[in-house]
């Protein structure tokens, strides 16, 4: 979204006329629902990010399993991992077969991708996995993305995992060539995921590209981009063509103040107490940077006590409020009313949201009895509880198993309630910050649906 707010800046209406700015994986995305059906992918598919679905998805395939007598354990969601490594390297279960990996390995491999096959759901590795297998299997939809968009730019290309590469491959053709790509081979950071040095000598032998460098840092003063000179010069693997990079701005006085403190107690409150000392006006123009969650937590508490709103921003891969997880899952269950992950994810949501102690297992069995969807079960036991909130949205969940065709009503009705739930006095809370991003989603479906 930053890169295509940016763009935007530059060329306003450029979104509006389906230009595509975005992740390999939401590409990805894009051509899966598009094209998948030619290989046995339904469009509506779902998409599992989360470590936490993706292992629970897997316990539930195996313990279905070990009830039915099969040698498998609970034990072996330990390969998940290994499962994705695979997945990553583009090796399908059948591939892992001919390659004689360990045998029980690939059978769980197999459990795992026929189970995500069963409930229509792809994780990250699949959605490169089964984007390459479409272009090769399909060479007409790689020729029509090339006559729908016959400009290409990939940003940070030496991040780009062999499946990526392999992806731009197969999508490419091997006859177009119109590829212009920004890379670093001093800043390789994602090489556990197997970007390597090795990927820019590919695109120079595949792509033949002139050769363009941006010679001057416009960040950082003079005296960092004279220290990462040094540094970097002593890398091996690097374009020999490159020059030293030159810093075109000075460095302002007192641009750092470096300041010793006895304790981490006495360093917050004293960060925080500078930072009030700004003034109100100021506040939105400070950042305080730190590499986890936990060590930032520290200084929102100091700076509360010196009266001063702040706000913990990270990247959000899925919502993080229970309000706008519940909302999430229970547009998930609309479209696919018999997958059991995201039942529990409404269910948990729920329990969160109103203080209600539902169990999601218990449930499911009691609406496979009578016949009824998991969520509209849920809604009618939610209607039917003490709790005022509980039954709002109930009303709501029930109003949507009714009608799908209403979403759009009755998301408008349950933003506000959910919003307002999760109001506070500490600032902008995780649900203020959710239902940015939903709209920011929201916009985008405007923009590619009509």
């Amino acid at each position: 979204n930053e890169m295509r707010d940016r763009v935007e800046l530059l060329i306003p209406g450029v979104s509006e006329k389906r230009t595509f700015i975005g992740t390999f994986h939401a590409f990805c995305t894009q051509i899966l629902r598009q094209h998948g059906s030619h290989i046995g992918i339904n469009p509506d598919f779902g998409i599992f990010g989360q470590k936490e679905d993706q292992e629970a998805l897997l316990r539930d395939a195996l313990q279905e399993e070990i009830d039915n007598g099969k040698s498998f354990s609970l034990r072996d969601i330990s390969l998940l991992p290994a499962i994705k490594e695979l997945r990553s390297r583009l090796v399908t279960p059948e591939k892992a077969y001919l390659k004689n990996y360990n045998l029980h390995q690939k059978e769980v491999y197999e459990l795992y991708e026929n189970t995500l096959k069963a409930q229509n759901i792809l994780d990250f590795e699949g959605l490169i996995l089964e984007s390459c297998r479409l272009l090769h299997l399909v060479p007409a939809v790689a020729a029509r993305i090339r006559q729908t968009y016959p400009f290409w730019m990939i940003d940070e290309f030496q991040d780009t995992t062999p499946a990526q590469y392999f992806l731009l491959h197969y999508l490419s053709g091997g006859v177009f060539k119109n590829v212009f790509v920004v890379a670093d081979d001093d800043q390789i950071i994602y090489q556990w995921a197997g970007a390597s040095y090795q990927q820019i000598l590919k695109f120079k032998k595949d792509y033949e590209p002139e050769f363009i460098q941006l010679v001057e840092n416009h960040r950082c003063p003079p005296e960092i981009v004279t220290m990462a000179n040094q540094l970097v010069g002593n890398n091996k693997q690097r374009s020999p063509e490159r020059t030293p990079t030159l810093a075109s701005r000075t460095t302002p006085l007192n641009a750092a103040i470096f300041t010793q403190f006895d304790t981490d107690e006495i360093e917050k409150l004293s960060i925080a107490q500078a930072i009030a000392e700004l003034g109100e006006a100021n506040w939105g123009k400070v950042v305080i940077l730190g590499r986890t969650r936990y060590l930032i937590e520290p200084y929102l508490d100091a700076l509360k006590i010196f009266s001063v709103k702040a706000t913990l921003s990270q990247r959000r891969d899925n919502f993080v409020s229970p309000q706008f997880v519940w909302l999430h899952a229970l547009l998930d269950q609309a479209v696919r009313p018999t997958n059991r992950r995201f039942f529990e994810i409404l269910t948990n949501a729920a329990n969160r949201i109103c203080n209600l102690e539902l169990d999601a297992t218990l449930l499911a069995v009691e609406s496979d009895a009578i016949g009824m969807n998991h969520y509209e079960y849920w809604a009618k036991v939610a209607k039917e509880s003490s709790n005022i909130l509980a039954q709002k949205l109930g009303e709501l969940a029930y109003n949507l198993a009714q009608s799908r065709v209403a979403w759009k009503k009755i998301i408008v009705e349950a933003i506000p309630l959910l919003v307002d739930n999760a109001k506070g006095d500490e600032g902008i809370s995780d649900a203020d910050e959710d239902l940015i991003v939903w709209n920011i989603i929201l916009k985008e479906i405007r923009m590619e649906n009509g």
